[in-house]
């Protein structure tokens, strides 16, 4: 749902992001589609902004992309990623970025730049996770939990992008699904 609940989108392994408007103020019954954004090689994720009419999606080819809704105008391309960007997130408040590939890389993204605040990588051992399949940022926007594909769960200061704690207990090898503060 976008910030206001007036529209939905949904995206596909066909690369289509399809968007549609509620029409009336009765009922949820009545849409009317809107358009059809055009971009992404494969839909891995979409988010709306918390605050206004934007879009993000993450893509199977390591891209991710932003739209203007609802003149589906494109904001701006994300690259950097080396694998399928598996998940991705914008910050409680609107102005950060986070997204994560399934090859373990995780960005950190001013929007109006196409260029990372800052990268981690598996190369810094203490954040490989084998590969990124989950995330979440705190409400206030300062940390973001990631879950790794062998189980592993970090804790990721986004002020100074560092690993700020290890957390256990998962079985290792099975990946960590779902994190919610």
């Amino acid at each position: 749902w976008s910030a206001d609940g007036e529209m939905i989108s949904t995206g596909g392994m066909d690369g289509k992001i399809r968007v549609w408007r509620r029409v009336g103020k009765e009922n949820y019954r009545n849409w009317e589609f809107l358009t059809e954004l055009q971009g992404p090689d494969e839909v891995m994720f979409l988010r709306w902004h918390p605050k206004g009419n934007v879009l993000l999606a993450g893509s199977n080819d390591s891209t991710v992309w932003l739209w203007q809704l609802p003149s589906g105008n494109t904001m701006q391309v994300f690259a950097g990623h080396s694998g399928a960007v598996n998940c991705g997130e914008f910050t409680p408040d609107g102005k950060r970025i986070v997204t994560a590939c399934a090859d373990g890389i995780l960005m950190f993204w001013d929007p109006r730049s196409p260029t990372p605040v800052f990268k981690l990588t598996p190369e810094d051992g203490r954040f490989n996770l084998d590969g990124i399949t989950s995330l979440k940022v705190n409400p206030s926007s300062t940390l973001a939990v990631i879950g790794g594909a062998a189980g592993g769960v970090r804790i990721i200061g986004l002020n100074k992008g560092e690993v700020v704690a290890t957390l256990g207990g998962h079985t290792e090898g099975e990946s960590i699904e779902a994190i919610e503060f």
